[in-house]
């Protein structure tokens, strides 16, 4: 794999990360829902749709080709994303 396909997944990986943050905190009515079958149906149909989201994405870039890292920039990019939400929170909350 050439330097270039490789940037271009570290990059996805991470912004990927941030974005399946936000949609879990967009979804968490539902993932955190008081009836059990509705939380297991929306833990299904979001895992289902963010790992095809992502490797849709990947094979565009890489040929579907994953690694390590790109495991360890989704985490980064999630990390991030709940910083930045908090952070956000408490200056937007003063």
């Amino acid at each position: 794999m050439n330097l270039h396909i490789q940037i271009s997944l570290i990059i996805f990986s991470f912004l990927y990360g941030i974005v399946f943050s936000f949609f879990l905190n967009l979804c968490y009515r539902l993932l955190h829902h008081h009836n059990i079958v509705i939380r297991y149906l929306s833990t299904i149909i979001v895992v289902a749709i963010s790992t095809t989201i992502y490797f849709k994405g990947i094979q565009k870039i890489c040929y579907g080709i994953f690694h390590i890292y790109s495991l360890l920039l989704i985490i980064v990019g999630f990390c991030f994303e709940n910083m930045m939400h908090k952070l956000f929170a408490k200056y937007f909350q003063k």
